[in-house]
């Protein structure tokens, strides 16, 4: 079971004439950073908040947006003309010292911080903040549930792109032996073109070749490569609750180093047609494994 790190989750609920309304939004990121934007009334629990959350998510740039309205829609709100001024006054000596122009200063400062605006709404009871928990579990549970889905889309295009690696390693396994087989006969050409008038010992020419070619044979790569297609498939397939993402990144990297090596041997063309083939799946399954928890 995989979990994709993208996703969005939405709660709404009603509590004493206030709508609250929770949206999660999350990207890929190798840790979890967490960006709270808060109205004015639960700016006091932000640390608080911000401690529960790293318990209920693991991974991502999640971006959580928290908003409390009326439900009858008569928030009574008043602009907060001390701020006001201060960001005027600063805006002013920031525009003389870099000589830019003072037109639109307020619709400047109206877009600052909400501490511009002040709601008659400044307390918060302890059942609000209850509330308010509440709603941003049912936003992650959204969060989690479109996570799932998408994480089963990842599974399906891994799977599909690890099986074509194994064909294609197929492929390669028949071509060794013919490969083999050809590198001696072109070795042993070479050898009576140059070496044609002088003596040689054929028991340690032979010896010599064999060497050779065992340095530049490519089963112990098949047979690892194989073994490595299989752990990835059986992380894929286990059913724990955990990170993933991590794992199956490790995995492909074992992956490519024995593509690699066998890419590296071959210095067949038949061969490195299929080598470059695997390689081409194997970024396409290191993007994606990005993007699972």
């Amino acid at each position: 079971m995989l979990l994709s790190m993208t996703g969005f989750g939405k709660a709404t609920v009603v509590h004493e004439n206030k709508v609250f309304t929770i949206e999660i939004k999350a990207l890929n990121s190798r840790y979890l950073d967490i960006v709270l934007r808060l109205p004015l009334v639960f700016k006091a629990k932000e640390v608080e908040l911000r401690q529960w959350l790293k318990n209920k998510l693991s991974r991502g740039k999640v971006d959580i947006t928290v908003a409390v309205e009326s439900a009858e829609g008569n928030v009574r709100h008043r602009l907060n003309k001390v701020a006001i001024k201060s960001y005027y006054k600063d805006l002013l000596e920031l525009t003389d010292l870099l000589n830019h122009s003072q037109e639109d200063l307020l619709s400047v400062i109206l877009r600052l911080p909400d501490t511009t605006i002040q709601s008659d709404d400044t307390e918060v009871d302890k059942e609000a903040y209850n509330v308010l928990r509440s709603v941003i579990e049912s936003a992650i549970e959204q969060l989690n549930h479109f996570r799932l889905q998408e994480g089963q889309s990842l599974e399906n295009d891994l799977r599909e792109r690890i099986d074509h690696i194994r064909q294609h390693l197929a492929v390669v396994e028949q071509l060794a032996p013919e490969r083999g087989i050809r590198m001696k006969q072109k070795l042993e050409a070479k050898i009576e073109e140059n070496l044609r008038n002088e003596k040689i010992d054929r028991n340690r020419l032979e010896q010599e070749l064999i060497y050779y070619l065992e340095r530049l044979d490519i089963n112990e790569e098949i047979v690892r490569l194989k073994n490595h297609c299989q752990y990835f498939e059986s992380e894929l397939a286990t059913e724990a609750k955990q990170v993933k993402g991590k794992t199956l990144g490790f995995i492909c990297q074992e992956i490519g180093r024995e593509i690699n090596t066998i890419g590296a041997k071959a210095n067949d063309a038949q061969i490195q047609e299929f080598v470059i083939k695997m390689k081409d799946e194997l970024e396409k399954m290191k993007e994606q494994t990005m993007n699972i928890m």
